[in-house]
């Protein structure tokens, strides 16, 4: 795959922020991760992206208050924007999610749509067709969504 700008994942559950990374890595493409805007807006700063991967509920400033930043940066107008959040979003979080062009998928069982979405923009010639065609393989250490408990755990045996 030729060099590329991040993907920047700006989300504050470490677990999460690990699942994201690791399946946008299986697809060959380069990650930088932040745990809040403040340091999310260091990086972008700094370095040109090819997509943002945001949580809603952030340490310091919201999601889309973090989104709505980026839009302000030249340099970032026209990054594409994935939310991927565990809570529902409101009316006005909806209308604003759709001002800044931003695709909103919902934790955990849109993942696989997540990252589908992520390769398809980013690799124009993709094969992927349909939601969660994606399935990676799993690594040492990786972690992977229950969805009976709806949140993140480690494999079997790393407890």
């Amino acid at each position: 795959m030729l060099s590329m700008s991040p993907v920047l994942i700006v989300e504050d559950n470490d677990l999460v922020r690990r699942l994201v990374k690791q399946q946008c890595t299986q697809l060959g493409y380069p990650t930088r991760e932040a745990a809040s805007g403040e340091d999310a807006l260091r990086i972008i700063s700094s370095e040109a992206l090819s997509a943002l991967v945001l949580d809603i509920n952030l340490p310091g400033h919201s999601g889309l208050q973090f989104a709505q930043l980026v839009r302000k940066v030249e340099r970032e107008a026209q990054v594409p924007i994935f939310i991927f959040t565990g809570v529902p979003l409101t009316g006005a979080d909806e209308l604003l999610a759709r001002k800044l062009h931003a695709a909103v998928f919902h934790k955990p069982g849109e993942l696989g749509a997540l990252v589908d979405a992520i390769d398809c923009y980013l690799n124009p010639d993709s094969p992927v067709s349909g939601l969660s065609a994606y399935q990676p393989k799993p690594l040492p250490g990786d972690v992977s969504f229950d969805a009976v408990d709806k949140g993140p755990r480690a494999p079997e045996g790393e407890a």
